[in-house]
């Protein structure tokens, strides 16, 4: 049996990584249920998640990269892209 203490001098955000993997099975099987959730009124389900942003970068590449020939500084166009498509993704995620 566990023994809980609470102390207040302790920080708030110490992080207890022996708890954290106690708890993996946990947070793994609230992760798989809340992506299934998200996904089971897709056609693909699970997969449209890797699919999607695939797409994009994919029409991203042929539009700004290859048409437009977007200058980004030396840096291969979908490395550019998809580092751009991940900040506004998450933006997205944190305001909707």
């Amino acid at each position: 049996m566990h023994k809980i203490v609470v102390d207040a001098n302790k920080s708030k955000f110490s992080l207890n990584l022996r708890e954290l993997i106690e708890y993996r099975d946990l947070f793994l099987i609230l992760a798989y249920r809340d992506l299934r959730i998200r996904y089971a009124q897709t056609f693909l389900g699970l997969l449209w998640a890797f699919i999607q942003p695939l797409a994009t970068l994919l029409i991203f590449t042929v539009v700004f990269g290859r048409a437009v020939k977007v200058d980004t500084g030396g840096i291969a166009y979908p490395v550019f892209a998809i580092s751009g498509l991940a900040a506004s993704g998450h933006t997205l995620y944190l305001t909707y």
